[in-house]
Order: structure tokens, then sequence, then C-alpha cells
């Protein structure tokens, strides 16, 4: 595992329109990985009132646009709704006493044999 400093993006260039070919499974894939890391914030003891805000805010862009999305993969509102919501999971996933994601990891590890799905987008 590579950390530190030089591991981190300064930017990220996200395109929504660069998803309008994605095939339907992995944008599931993709958004439920989203979705995991937003529920931990949810269910987290070391959080405070905006990260719940945040992870509320961010499970709601998700739920409202995934059915859509899976069976729209042209419908650019759709698609627009996921950058945010993953900036957020991953805003969460750094804020200090978090525990980072392993607790969604976990469970979607767990659970991801049992019913066949990925925890995640994997090349």
């Amino acid at each position: 595992m590579i950390v530190g400093s030089n591991s981190v993006p300064r930017v990220a260039i996200v395109d929504p329109m660069m998803a309008l070919t994605l095939p339907p499974t992995q944008t599931a894939y993709s958004r439920m990985d989203a979705l995991s890391h937003l529920i931990v914030g949810l269910v987290s003891n070391q959080v405070f009132p905006m990260t719940d805000a945040l992870a509320l805010e961010g499970v709601g862009l998700v739920s409202s646009s995934l059915r859509t999305a899976y069976h729209n993969g042209q419908d650019l509102h759709a698609r627009w709704s996921m950058p945010p919501a993953a900036m957020i999971a991953g805003f969460l996933e750094s804020v200090p006493g978090f525990g980072g994601s392993w607790l969604g990891h976990c469970v979607a590890e767990l659970i991801g044999p049992k019913y066949h799905i990925p925890r995640s987008l994997k090349p």
C-alpha cells in the first residue's frame, strides 16, 4: 500500500459525459461502493452533525439517481449526481477519527460473495 501526501491528487477533473457509455452493472457497482462509504458515515460514532448532514446528502444523491442511471445511461442528469456523492464519500473517509472505510469494506466483502455482488468496479 502506498500512503503519503504524494499519493493524493491535487486536482480531479470529473466529466459525467465520460460515464455515458458505462455499462449498467459498472454504474451500479460504482454507486454502491460510494453508498457503502456514505452509510459508514451515518453509522459511525466518530462523527459530528456536519458529517451526518453530508452523508445524508450523499445518500440522497445516489439513491435518487441510481435506478435512472442504471436503466438509462444516457441520462445526463442522473450521471451528474454521482461526482458530488463520490466526493462526499471520499471526504468522510478523511475525517479524523472516522476510522476510514474499513467497516464498509468489511461488510461489503462479507455479503458480496454471498450474493455474487462485487464491492466495487475492479479492472
